[in-house]
């Protein structure tokens, strides 16, 4: 049933790209159709989201597809295994460069994937040779490939960076920023080309355990949020149950065994670590950095004075004083005199009425962001009545105001990308309501940013910033502590000691 529905779908893809051979070296290699073949065809599952190249590599290659498509001695994916008298790096030298030619650039060129691949896996080449040499060669000629025909610094890309180095959120498959969607292609293509010659089981097991690590992050820390908000009633308390469990999270030990695994199926494994570990190691600098260096005065009396006003005034509105963003504008300029007071005591300075009327526009973007980041759905956000709370609105009203005195430059901290720094507000300047393609113009960075920025003002405001600031450093802990257990080629003992790590924590938040 599933191979009728796989013929079907490139069938039919095949119709709808008629001026496209979906098998040849050009589509399945070529750096132009990078982004159409990388363009997600299955939704979801276990092992999240499938794209066009991985369905034609892994379900759609047939032995005849296979020997058109894979037709040399090193081609990983052609499914054999290189002859004894061919395993050498002369004769992959040979077959590269052309019999006693380029002998010093095909030296150079192997160096550097050598010493990449060493402090990738943390074994030598030779490790990898005695583990299986046919893979190894293979492995070895497609990263020669994609250094020499799409990335010359694949090998420096493909490292974990260091807490001091440049980062990406933007490194996944899904909703790239548009900087930086060639590496992202990359990376794309290459877990698609590297697991050509894995066992399917494997590639399944791997897939399904990095596809929702992100997704079990977030849940878990909104469900130990949740517990620990029942359990304690007063700031100090659930702060200090926070500290707590930052303590457990940091002092958890686990235990990883290297395997000895052929090296396409250790890169594959790297390569989902890699796009993990720069979201690890990003978010709580972008944490760090969300968190001005000034004080709030608590002003949540005042707010719910104003919501009792709003609400005796209008009865359209409902209980919950929930207005839609599309009337944020009406709303800050009918009741301006009343918010610039509530901002001015929270600020600790008079607010000007020439500057707050210069920060609607901008608010209303940060909050559609924040709930487009929030929910993870952009038509829902940009074409439903999205809702927010006069609350929420005076946040943003509060964080854009900030933001206009005291610009922060921001930069999208990619590795090798040219430095695009920018203000809070000139990063939120297009709106989605007026254009919708302009969301991509927003690096994940500054999403991040922008959330944990505004959730902090509210926090602030209501008289609990430092809690907020607590709930960041905890997720920040357990994201580097996640990334700490990953970081193997072992499955098995990753899922083993995640699935232990979480029931440590939740034991420890009832």
């Amino acid at each position: 049933m599933f191979r009728l529905f796989i013929e079907s779908f490139i069938s039919d893809l095949q119709k709808s790209n008629a001026n496209i051979d979906l098998w040849s070296k050009e589509y399945l290699f070529d750096k132009k159709y990078a982004e159409h073949r990388n363009k997600f065809e299955m939704y979801g599952g276990p092992e999240g989201h499938r794209s066009r190249l991985s369905l034609l590599l892994r379900e759609g290659l047939t032995s005849e597809r296979r020997a058109l498509v894979f037709n040399g001695d090193y081609d990983l994916g052609n499914g054999r295994a290189i002859s004894p008298e061919l395993c050498t790096y002369e004769e992959l030298t040979n077959h590269l460069y052309g019999k006693g030619r380029n002998g010093i650039a095909a030296n150079d060129a192997y160096e550097t994937i050598q010493d990449g691949t060493y402090r990738i896996t943390g074994k030598k080449m030779k490790e990898h040779f005695q583990i299986n040499s046919s893979t190894a060669l293979k492995v070895i000629k497609t990263l020669w490939v994609m250094s020499s025909q799409r990335q010359a610094r694949l090998m420096q890309l493909l490292i974990i960076p260091a807490l001091d180095e440049q980062f990406s959120l933007s490194l996944r498959e899904a909703y790239p920023y548009h900087k930086s969607q060639d590496h992202v292609w990359l990376i794309a293509d290459l877990k698609a080309y590297l697991s050509v010659e894995l066992n399917e089981d494997r590639i399944f097991k791997i897939s399904a355990t990095f596809s929702h690590l992100l997704e079990r992050t977030n849940t878990l820390d909104q469900k130990i949020g949740g517990e620990l908000t029942e359990l304690y009633k007063t700031v100090d308390h659930l702060i200090n149950a926070y500290l707590r469990l930052i303590d457990i999270a940091e002092e958890f030990s686990f235990q990883n065994k290297l395997e000895n695994i052929p090296l396409d199926e250790e890169y594959f494994i790297h390569l989902h670590v890699l796009e993990f570990a720069h979201f690890a190691i990003g978010f709580p600098q972008l944490a760090r950095e969300s968190i001005p260096e000034f004080s709030i005065n608590e002003v949540f009396s005042e707010m719910r004075a104003l919501a009792k006003n709003v609400f005796s005034a209008s009865r359209e509105l409902e209980s919950d004083l929930l207005i839609s963003l599309q009337d944020v504008p009406d709303f800050s300029i009918e009741w301006q005199d009343e918010i610039i007071e509530i901002m001015s005591k929270a600020m600790g300075e008079r607010i000007d009425s020439r500057d707050y009327k210069k920060c609607i526009a901008d608010t209303v973007h940060l909050l559609t962001h924040f709930y487009l980041f929030q929910e993870g759905q952009f038509i829902k956000v940009v074409t439903e009545e999205k809702m927010t709370c006069i609350w929420h609105v005076i946040s943003a009203l509060c964080c854009v105001w900030h933001a206009k005195q005291f610009p922060a430059n921001l930069k999208p901290y990619w590795l090798g990308q040219p430095s695009q720094g920018g203000s809070i507000n000139a990063t939120m300047k297009a709106s989605i309501f007026d254009n919708l393609g302009d969301i991509d113009n927003v690096p994940e960075e500054h999403r991040h940013f922008l959330s944990n920025r505004l959730g902090w003002f509210a926090g602030s405001l209501c008289g609990y910033g430092d809690l907020v600031a607590v709930r960041m450093k905890f997720k920040s802990a357990l994201l580097g502590k996640m990334l700490a257990i990953i970081r193997t080629n072992n499955i098995d003992s990753i899922q083993r000691e995640l699935s232990n790590f979480f029931d440590r924590l939740e034991k420890c938040a009832k």
